[in-house]
């Protein structure tokens, strides 16, 4: 390759790269990884990981590199941790390391900003969303008890009453919403006792059934007690389900909810995200819309919806309260359409 950098230049670049915290690999023409920043390092540590895999439209990428050798950007480097796609912008340089040729690829994310500054907006945001969810539900507090006198006063005015009704409703609303933000905002406690699987699960059928007068399919053989905020982990639920009463039409509707317990060990793929051990694994399947696979690693995430007149909280949140059990959520496509929805509870 004729466009290699400078002996000196290529000898310095890689003390550069981790002078600035760069966040990058190198790989050869053998396309295998030779070489990871120590800002790619911790990240795969944190996925308690020590190596990622490239995928195949990638790799095309950079065997095509090595024999055009010109340098260039490319806004499609996925890197795979944990079998989850990561998406990147990536600028590729040709470079001669100890005498073999290689490509070093500088990550960047699609904002065009590094992760770690990223991390430090998402915890200043944290921390202003906590002090003002603080504030708001001070000033809320004060509304709904106007709202309260104001129904006393207006007792007699039919139509006044109605007004205030959903005056009410709209506030209550405001309050969950303020409530899951603080979830999110702050490493709330939860308060742990012995909950029945089960009884949660009737608690939810039950909910369900008298908002849209379906009954939920259902396959439980046997009782698990799991240790939890009974109330949040219906609410996480909850959420999860009602994604699946959007997702599908009332005209065909089909939703299918099941509860096994499995054990998560070195060969299941999920022993990299969670601890090993037995688990209650409760699954909702439906027959909707499904989702595009390549939305699958943003379903979770705040504010994300692909609805309209939602607020993308109801997954994000079911995922929140999974996390502080020690759970996690899983979603795949179904085999003849729809979604599914595995969620891991632990039992130790």
């Amino acid at each position: 390759m004729s466009n290699f950098l400078s002996a000196k230049l290529k000898s310095d670049f890689f003390s550069v790269a981790e002078i600035l915290n760069l966040n990058g690999f190198a790989v050869d023409k053998s396309l295998s990884v030779v070489y990871q920043t120590s800002f790619l390092k911790q990240l795969l540590c944190d996925n308690k990981k020590d190596s990622f895999l490239l995928d195949d439209p990638t790799l095309e990428i950079f065997k095509d590199f090595f024999e055009s050798g010109k340098s260039f950007s490319s806004d499609s480097i996925c890197i795979k941790i944990n079998s989850s796609p990561m998406i990147f912008n990536g600028t590729l340089l040709s470079l001669d390391r100890d005498g073999d040729e290689v490509i070093f690829c500088v990550l960047h994310d699609n904002m065009g900003i590094t992760m770690e500054k990223k991390m430090r907006k998402l915890k200043a945001c944290c921390i202003f969303s906590g002090g003002a969810v603080h504030d708001f539900n001070n000033a809320l507090t004060a509304v709904m008890g106007n709202i309260s006198l104001a129904k006393l006063d207006g007792s007699g005015n039919r139509d006044l009453l109605e007004l205030l009704k959903e005056a009410e409703k709209g506030s209550l609303r405001i309050r969950e919403i303020t409530e899951k933000i603080s979830l999110f905002s702050r490493a709330e406690k939860i308060e742990k006792e012995t909950c029945s699987v089960k009884e949660i699960i009737v608690v939810l059928l039950s909910l369900f059934n008298m908002k849209y007068g379906y009954e939920i399919k259902v396959d439980i053989h046997e009782d698990y007690n799991i240790s939890g905020d009974r109330e949040m982990l219906i609410e996480a639920l909850s959420e999860i389900i009602e994604n699946a009463f959007e997702a599908t039409s009332k005209e065909n509707r089909d939703i299918a909810l099941s509860v096994v317990k499995i054990d998560i060990n070195k060969e299941n793929p999920f022993c990299s995200t969670i601890a090993e051990g037995d688990y209650v694994q409760i699954s909702i399947v439906d027959n909707g819309i499904g989702f595009d696979k390549n939305d699958a690693n943003k379903l979770c995430e705040p504010f994300y919806t692909t609805k309209e007149n939602r607020d993308g909280f109801g997954l994000a949140f079911a995922y929140a309260v999974l996390k502080r059990h020690r759970g996690y959520i899983v979603s795949q496509q179904g085999k003849s359409g729809g979604s599914v929805f595995n969620v891991f509870i632990p039992l130790f």
